[in-house]
């Protein structure tokens, strides 16, 4: 086991959930801000959210919300 592993397993068990999903909450709060404040385009929504990509923006943001970001502006 190296150095980078064993941290990641103790972040894990300090936290309920992977770096990854971690960083992705606030990412998703951060977009959900955005689509409520802003009439940006939800390409730059994912990136100003920190998404590489505006398809993983779409998968992560549904599965926190149920729901698309234009579906969820829409009814903000």
């Amino acid at each position: 086991e190296d150095y980078l592993q064993k941290h990641q397993r103790y972040f894990n068990r300090q936290n309920g959930q992977t770096f990854y999903d971690y960083v992705n909450s606030y990412r998703i709060q951060y977009a959900e801000n955005l689509l409520k404040s802003t009439n940006f385009p939800l390409p730059e929504i994912a990136i100003k959210s920190g998404f590489n990509s505006i398809s993983t923006f779409r998968r992560v943001f549904f599965a926190s919300f149920g729901c698309s970001p234009n579906k969820y502006r829409v009814n903000a």
